[in-house]
């Protein structure tokens, strides 16, 4: 492992179309190591994945604050000939929608073959999708190469597009809730090719979810994303038996796989904070029980311990039951 991480976001902001969605995300992740980023829906975990890959642009974005480095070069303010240069071999993206993601009227090889050659890999390009989609642990590469995307399940399909996404055997991959809509054996299946394929190649993972039992599974460290801020980071199993983040508990108590059975599921409080209108202070404060006269003032991320760090202004008291 080398000094500097693969990746490292030091209080990221980033802004679609004038409105700041994202504004201070703190983490990083080193070769060989799996990164978590949990939270809500709408709490920024996809914008800031898409500034990992250099993919702001598409949707009118751009990083508007902090830096964002990979491999210790600052790239944040990089343009798109520039990201293109990287794309698919310093980072490669593992979108969600895979059936979105492939063209449907071209076969899965000339896809691949076409990815390949653009990667560099001109020969041999049909034995090398052929290997990676052996690599995927796919039954019958040659079926799935002469297949069009709607004769595979999704499970298939999402076995390609992470076959496409190492092609180029990236540094760094970046895996957007690549289990959404799966079920639920298909799903631990990709995680653990996904698992397997990281730390045979030493290559640093990012994995985007809303799901706490998958962080479980996959994730040497997780980072908590409420409102477009990072309010939690820490090893894994550190953050999920022992929080100290309100949120990161009220997430935890909502969890309908560790909720003991027979008992109602907990729920966080109101409604996510609107962009439009972020509180001043902690934005987690409306929702908050804890909050106090000294939440109305922003909370910035501090250390606990050396491995872990949370934005709030009350841990110790919290901790204390008081």
């Amino acid at each position: 492992m080398t000094d500097a991480p693969v990746l490292a976001a030091e209080r990221l902001a980033v802004s679609i179309r004038g409105m700041e969605l994202v504004s201070r995300v703190d983490v990083e992740v080193g070769a060989g190591q799996c990164l978590a980023i949990a939270g809500e829906s709408g709490s920024g975990k996809t914008v800031t994945c898409r500034s990992f890959v250099g993919l702001l642009g598409r949707l009118g974005g751009e990083v508007s604050g902090g830096r964002l480095l990979l491999g210790g070069e600052d790239v944040s303010r990089d343009d798109e000939r520039a990201w293109r240069s990287r794309r698919g071999r310093a980072v490669a993206l593992v979108p969600q929608a895979s059936l979105a993601s492939l063209n449907p009227v071209v076969r899965v090889g000339s896809q691949m073959v076409e990815t390949i050659r653009a990667l560099g890999g001109a020969r041999a390009a049909r034995g090398r999708a052929l290997e990676l989609l052996e690599q995927v642990r796919l039954d019958d590469p040659e079926r799935v190469f002469r297949s069009y995307p709607h004769q595979l399940s999704g499970g298939m399909r999402q076995r390609v597009m992470i076959a496409l996404s190492i092609a180029g055997r990236p540094r760094l991959l970046v895996a957007d809730e690549p289990t959404t809509a799966l079920d639920v054996t298909v799903q631990r299946q990709i995680l653990a090719l996904l698992r397997d394929l990281q730390r045979a190649s030493g290559m640093a993972l990012v994995f985007v979810t809303h799901d706490l039992s998958v962080v479980r599974e996959i994730a040497d460290r997780v980072a908590v994303m409420y409102a477009g801020e990072t309010i939690e980071t820490g090893p894994v199993a550190d953050v999920l038996q022992r929080p100290l983040h309100p949120y990161t508990r009220a997430l935890l108590a909502a969890d309908p796989t560790t909720a003991p059975r027979g008992r109602p599921l907990s729920e966080v409080p109101g409604k996510p904070a609107d962009p439009r209108s972020w509180p001043a202070g902690c934005r987690f404060q409306p929702r908050c029980e804890h909050a106090r006269e000294e939440c109305a003032a922003p909370a910035p991320l501090r250390s606990f311990g050396g491995s872990r760090a949370a934005a709030c202004h009350r841990v110790e008291q919290i901790g204390e039951g008081r």
